[in-house]
């Protein structure tokens, strides 16, 4: 075993860490992979009507809008909207943690 130095970085049965799964890092694309979203952060994105490609600006203005919007508060006391207020605080959530949204 001592001559199979180069197979055993190819053993699949070794953990490959993350960059198993990153498809752009086998190809040397590692500045596409780091630009790219989850499908959850793509769904929290949609979640608050924006493109894959927002900015966190954007992102923050738009969950600041959206709060604003849909809160009890501001519709006289109107819980109908309340439903959509959660979603957009979850979504909210997730772009945060992700570092996807300033502040």
């Amino acid at each position: 075993m001592a001559g199979q130095k180069g197979a055993e970085k190819l053993d699949p049965r070794r953990w490959a860490g993350r960059r198993f799964f990153d498809v752009d890092d086998v190809a040397g694309g590692e500045a596409a992979s780091s630009n790219r979203r989850s499908g959850l952060q793509l769904r929290a994105l949609k979640e608050l009507d924006l493109e894959g490609d927002a900015s966190p600006t954007e992102i923050r203005a738009r969950y600041a809008e959206y709060v604003r919007r849909f809160h009890p508060d501001s519709n006289k006391g109107d819980r109908s909207s309340e439903h959509k207020l959660q979603r957009v605080l979850r979504a909210g959530k997730l772009l945060k943690a992700a570092g996807l949204m300033k502040g």
